[in-house]
């Protein structure tokens, strides 16, 4: 499947999850500066509560979407995060390939030793409260609904 199509059925997958849960959902959600408005993060999709006093929609929980396996290495993890951390949500996620990239003929380095790599970004996102998901897990969980 198409890399650019997979991300996109995740992105529908975490809209029917969050929906369901009586998020607000957003694609390609864009975090600007307050001084000039120019954006300097955009994420890849977000749940948004709206804070009862301002009535202003505020993000609870972010995503950032890694389909490609081979695309992957700390460097980009360490900027997902970053990512994640300026949306300022409650909870971010990394949702990436793991399972597939275990099962795949051409392994990415890092799916030679999957605990290790997940340990690593789970020991990297804990201050910021972010974590990892397999795609699989959230294309699943959003098919049972």
């Amino acid at each position: 499947m198409e890399t650019d199509k997979l991300t996109e059925n995740i992105k529908d997958a975490l809209q029917k999850i969050g929906k369901k849960a009586g998020f607000i959902c957003k694609n390609e959600y864009s975090i600007k500066l307050k001084s000039n408005s120019k954006e300097i993060a955009r994420i890849d999709h977000v749940w948004m509560i709206e804070e009862p006093i301002r009535k202003e929609k505020i993000p609870f929980v972010a995503f950032e979407i890694n389909v490609n396996p081979n695309s992957i290495n700390m460097k980009k993890i360490k900027g997902d995060i970053m990512n994640l951390c300026l949306a300022g949500a409650a909870k971010g996620f990394l949702i990436l390939p793991f399972e597939r990239a275990e099962k795949g003929y051409e392994k990415p380095p890092w799916a030679k030793d999957r605990n290790s790599f997940e340990n690593e970004i789970f020991e990297m996102g804990k201050p910021f409260r972010v974590e990892s998901l397999d795609m699989d897990v959230v294309l699943f969980r959003a098919e049972k609904i």
